[in-house]
């Protein structure tokens, strides 16, 4: 994969100790780190940064990791960018609405670094 320059992602999780977590995971794995808290502030750090990867949760206080993705995969400009849903629901029914709005990755909570960083990598490869 041709790496130009660091890759940027943007977390968005509500949850102060994941977050924490996980943006030193991807900091490890090279990435430059915008975080936000939901999809809303998510949004407005869209609007000032490009980013390569999106990592969500879904259930969030205000607007909520699905609204978001409509949002994001409204806009031209974030329709191509790799999404990577996390969340401690596993159901069919999510699953299969990710799988409607274009999410290019799913993970449950909890997962392990292993499996983040081998879902991260896929995406990212995916992407070029």
């Amino acid at each position: 994969m041709q790496h130009h320059g660091t890759l940027t992602a943007l977390l968005v999780e509500d949850s102060t100790i994941v977050r924490e977590y996980i943006a030193a995971f991807l900091r490890r794995l090279n990435f430059q780190v915008i975080t936000a808290n939901n999809g809303l502030r998510a949004l407005e750090m869209l609007a000032h940064h490009a980013v390569d990867l999106i990592v969500t949760d879904l259930n969030m206080p205000g607007m909520d990791g699905l609204m978001l993705i409509d949002r994001l995969r409204s806009h031209k400009r974030f329709q191509k960018v790799p999404i990577l849903v996390m969340t401690s629901v596993n159901n069919a029914h999510i699953k299969k609405v990710c799988c409607q709005k274009a999410i290019t990755g799913f993970i449950t909570k909890p997962f392990s670094q292993e499996q983040l960083g081998q879902e991260i990598k896929r995406l990212v490869e995916a992407r070029s």
